[in-house]
């Protein structure tokens, strides 16, 4: 569970659901469609939107998950052929880290001891994360797709309980919190400010609020 939590896929997926729902509804609002036809045309794209983003993540992660692999294997043959070239390669890669003398050469014996160690660094330093126990390529589409699911019915819902002009202010003020907090949470991936980061989102989902309107807008007048 705490995988899940933290995982850049629930918040990256409750950011895109929150603010492509609301780009939806503020530009159909703005095109005067009846309040009725918003909750139908919304729960729509919010089903076939979850969906499409889980497939699109799934697929993602299977073909990540296949290169890591394929890099790894190639490492590792790199290993057997040249291990005191491949051995230079983590002394002089640990040495861009900062580590000097003896600590760089302990660094460098401890981490080539085992074969299988030794090339699973090289995949981390391509990628940047270790890659031993990577998440399921299955959850990483679930929770994207069931994420983006949650957070555009939450911003849809006022659409059911409310009519306008109160369904889309109360549907933006959600989005704006929903964005926010993953704005803010982004910054765990990103190592931004999350001051900064809290802010741009809320920027951007004002954005998407005014735009998407005044498109649906100009669509009313001349289609």
């Amino acid at each position: 569970m705490q995988e899940v939590k933290e995982s850049k896929e629930l918040t990256f997926g409750l950011y895109d659901g929150a603010l492509v729902t609301l780009g939806l509804l503020s530009g159909l609002t703005g095109a005067g469609i009846a309040t009725a036809t918003l909750g139908l045309v919304g729960a729509v794209s919010v089903a076939s939107g979850g969906l499409a983003l889980g497939v699109v993540s799934y697929t993602a992660a299977q073909s990540h998950r296949a290169y890591t692999q394929a890099v790894y294997e190639l490492e590792r043959a790199e290993i057997e052929e040249h291990p005191a070239r491949e051995k230079e390669r983590v002394k002089e890669a640990l040495a861009k880290k900062g580590l000097r003398g003896q600590s760089l050469r302990e660094a460098t014996d401890e981490i080539t001891e085992e074969k299988d160690h030794w090339a699973h660094f090289f995949v981390e330093q391509r990628f940047g994360t270790a890659p031993e126990k990577p998440m399921s390529s299955w959850l990483v589409g679930g929770i994207t797709g069931l994420s983006y699911a949650i957070a555009g019915l939450v911003t849809l819902a006022p659409f059911f309980v409310l009519a306008q002009p109160f369904a889309i202010i109360l549907s933006a003020l959600i989005a704006l919190g929903v964005t926010v907090y993953a704005g803010v949470k982004k910054t765990v991936f990103t190592h931004r400010n999350p001051m900064l980061a809290g802010i741009e989102s809320a920027t951007t989902t004002a954005i998407v609020v005014a735009v998407s309107f005044v498109v649906g807008s100009l669509l009313q007048v001349f289609i």
